[in-house]
């Protein structure tokens, strides 16, 4: 996230990511502003057998799409600007954060990648080259930006 904030020059970014049923989305963002909020429920290690059971059960009827979006605000010559970008598997879509460890791996073993411990992603790999290997893998790239809605990342 820092990483993107400086590439972008955002003062604000946000991650978000959920799953295709709405309901279970928004009782979990209730659940998250009730905590933020209140600090109750405070014994939240309580909580997480039934919250792990409830996901358990969503997962028997869900299927293996998913996805995520990133939203970076800032401003550009004094004018508020809004970014985002998505990421949408419509197969194994529970694995899309581990992508770019995958990525990583590949290049580590084909001799390509010679920075060793925690590096921005940019010096290593070209964002084409980021794009690309996500598309291999069948992961769908979006964007948003002040002027329109989603549309396909293809550049």
């Amino acid at each position: 996230m820092d990483v993107l904030a400086e590439l972008c020059g955002a003062r604000t970014i946000a991650f978000k990511a959920g799953t295709e049923f709405t309901a279970v989305n928004r009782a979990l963002g209730l659940f998250a502003t009730l905590i933020a909020r209140t600090g109750r429920p405070r014994a939240t290690r309580r909580w997480t057998p039934l919250v792990r059971a409830a996901s358990w059960l969503v997962g028997r009827v869900g299927d293996e799409a998913g996805g995520f979006t990133v939203t970076a605000s800032g401003e550009r010559d004094g004018r508020p600007v809004t970014r985002r970008l998505g990421m949408t598997a419509r197969q194994d879509g529970g694995r899309i954060p581990s992508r770019l460890a995958g990525i990583a791996v590949d290049h580590l073993l084909a001799g390509r990648l010679h920075t060793t411990g925690l590096v921005p992603l940019h010096s290593w790999l070209a964002p084409h080259e980021l794009r690309a290997a996500l598309r291999d893998r069948g992961i769908g790239l979006w964007r948003s930006d002040d002027e329109g809605g989603w549309r396909p990342w293809d550049e």
